[in-house]
């Protein structure tokens, strides 16, 4: 059985791990407060009461400038952290998103559902944008990990 100070002891370590605390040797920004700052969303429609995203890369194929936008403003926010992830760099990140929604208005129609989800497409490409940039950046040959 447990007792009311193993409850507490849970209880401390779930505030713990939920809780993130900057290093005192990082500068503190009057945004953060200690916490991880979460930026809020706009509610979006669910997948369900909104137009697929195959059928809006279809659209993108025949040129529709509306559905390359209903696209990235679905996914940017997501690959705009993986490309933070990898660059470390906000700036960079954005300008690796874009060109990732410049390749996919000139490459829609090569996409192959079958092959890929579309997301998991979208991320394939900001991922290889990203590191291409990377390696640009610290002048390691293409070719090398």
């Amino acid at each position: 059985m447990s007792s009311p100070g193993n409850r507490r002891t849970v209880k401390n370590l779930k505030l713990s791990v939920t809780r993130h605390v900057l290093p005192r040797s990082l500068p503190r920004s009057p945004f953060l407060r200690g916490h991880v700052t979460r930026i809020p969303v706009e509610a979006r429609q669910s997948r369900e009461q909104s137009v697929s995203d195959i059928t809006l890369l279809d659209r993108v194929a025949d040129g529709d400038v509306r559905a390359l936008s209903e696209l990235s403003a679905r996914h940017s926010l997501s690959l705009r952290a993986l490309a933070f992830g990898i660059l470390r760099d906000a700036v960079a990140a954005e300008q690796v998103v874009q060109s990732t929604f410049r390749e996919v208005r000139y490459e829609a129609g090569r996409f192959d559902p079958a092959h890929f989800p579309v997301f998991g497409w979208l991320s394939e490409l900001t991922r290889v944008g990203a590191l291409h940039r990377a390696r640009v950046r610290t002048g390691t040959p293409a070719g090398l990990p």
